[in-house]
């Protein structure tokens, strides 16, 4: 995932055993790349190597700000995401450690 506020600087996410390993690389930001990318060239290590965090922990705190972009989403627009949205995005991010 790009960091956007930092110039050729990504965050790296991997899944072992029950953890999630995120480390700050870098690599070039080619032109039409997107926020996020599942390959890149020419990866060089960053600041940060390999810092693991539980998969429970990082699902926990994925899960609270997504509730909290929901809250922010309703406020702004002024009406509710349907609950069929919020209920899809929320098992998608059940399944993303099945999927990996």
């Amino acid at each position: 995932m790009c960091d956007t506020e930092s110039h050729e600087t990504w965050f790296s996410f991997d899944i072992k055993d029950n953890y999630v390993i995120i480390s700050l690389i870098k690599a070039e930001r080619i032109i039409g790349s997107k926020q996020i990318e599942l390959f890149l060239p020419e990866i060089r290590p960053g600041d940060m190597e390999k810092q693991y965090i539980r998969y429970e922990d990082f699902e926990s705190e994925i899960l609270r700000v997504v509730n909290i972009y929901f809250q922010e989403v309703s406020r702004n627009n002024m009406n509710d995401i349907p609950e069929t949205l919020k209920r899809t995005i929320i098992d998608k991010i059940h399944q993303i450690k099945n999927t990996v």
